[in-house]
């Protein structure tokens, strides 16, 4: 069951449809058709990275309740840092915060270049 206001799925849905209107009549030219070369091996991996880059997507945006352990730990390590019980620097203290910030430019660079690399274009409805 696919949510109609969801972009993704909306382009997928209208990719699925282009995808089986590839046959030709035996008396057409079928020009569309020669210039698709993927096999159904190659059209069967891409279907299949973009479901797991959907789902990806969709698992990056849902909201959770309450304090992630990132957010716990630097309060514990400001809390150890302001009381002398570790004499770290406040790079370190704040490092689960960066670290994490790292963690998610390079899933977004990621996530980008495998878009680009499977040449999924968003479909403009919302």
């Amino acid at each position: 069951m696919t949510d109609s206001t969801d972009p993704i799925d909306a382009a997928d849905a209208g990719e699925e449809a282009d995808a089986t209107d590839d046959t030709c009549a035996p008396d057409d030219t079928c020009a569309d058709a020669t210039a698709d070369t993927d096999t159904d091996a190659q059209r069967e991996f891409k279907k299949n990275a973009r479901d797991a880059l959907r789902k990806f997507l969709k698992s990056m945006t849902k909201r959770r309740g309450g304090a992630d352990f990132c957010s716990l730990l630097v309060l514990l390590f400001i809390g150890l840092k302001l009381t002398g019980h570790i004499d770290w620097s406040w790079v370190w203290v704040l490092s689960p915060f960066w670290i994490r910030a790292a963690f998610r430019l390079s899933m977004a660079a990621l996530v980008i270049t495998l878009m680009k690399k499977l040449g999924w274009k968003p479909s403009g409805k919302t």
